[in-house]
């Protein structure tokens, strides 16, 4: 699990989708009523495929109850190819108050 904070959130949002898709993005969470989230991106394993989809579903439904709204794997495929960024911004983003690890 990855968990960004506000601040962070709000950086990577405004860092990601443009256009037609981050149009559908921000509508998809202003109809689910996500106004001020934090970003959360989760993997998921397990010894069998089923007991995957296990943990999965169980792991969703506390999420569900805690009011957060999936987004699927574009979020996580993106951090994925992109994690190794922020180090090499990292002087810059120190400069603006961001914590890059």
């Amino acid at each position: 699990m990855r968990l960004s904070d506000r601040p962070e959130t709000v950086t990577s949002m405004a860092s990601g989708p443009t256009g037609a898709i981050g149009a559908m993005l921000d509508r998809y969470l202003g109809l689910r009523g996500v106004a001020d989230g934090c970003l959360a991106i989760l993997g998921w394993e397990g010894r069998s495929a089923s007991a995957m989809r296990a943990r999965r579903r169980a792991g969703w439904r506390l999420l569900r109850r805690a009011g957060a709204v999936r987004l699927g794997s574009r979020a996580g495929a993106a951090w994925q190819r992109n994690r190794f960024t922020g180090p090499r911004l990292r002087d810059s983003l120190l400069d603006e108050g961001y914590l890059v690890e």
